[in-house]
């Protein structure tokens, strides 16, 4: 009877599967080659990453002049948000449009409460007559 230690198992798997010893891998021109590929994909890695934050900054800057541009006409943040409901559910481009007039903005927002139900489409209806009263009175 054959009793195999855990401790053998190794040996024992490495003569059942015959390995050949790779003498290239332990060549200094081969390691030399492996830290250069790695170096260059950590270069692509930090490359994709910085074009990926160019183009998320390019992305928002619609949003933020819009968030700049309200503050500077006196919007607090719940008006903001709304005008940014209306302009994404309209698929606007940018919430900008609505501040351009009151017609624009009344037109956009009636469209946006005619989907709504009545109890939340009147509260709306006030919101956005303040907002317009402020911006356009």
């Amino acid at each position: 009877m054959m009793t195999h230690t855990l401790a053998a198992w190794p040996e024992k798997m490495e003569e059942l599967i015959i390995m050949p010893r790779a003498e290239w891998l332990d060549s200094p021109v081969t390691q030399l080659g492996f830290i250069l590929l790695g170096a260059l994909a950590m270069v692509g890695v930090v490359k994709m990453a910085l074009t990926a934050g160019k183009r998320l900054a390019k992305r928002a800057e619609p949003l933020t002049l819009f968030n700049q541009m309200a503050a500077e006409l006196g919007l607090d943040w719940d008006a903001r948000w709304l005008l940014f409901r209306i302009a994404r559910r309209q698929k606007l481009s940018t919430p900008l449009t609505l501040l351009l007039s009151g017609g624009t903005l009344q037109h956009h927002a009636d469209q946006f409460q005619s989907r709504l139900a009545a109890s939340k489409a009147e509260r709306y209806s006030y919101r956005v007559r303040a907002i317009r009263l402020h911006l356009f009175a």
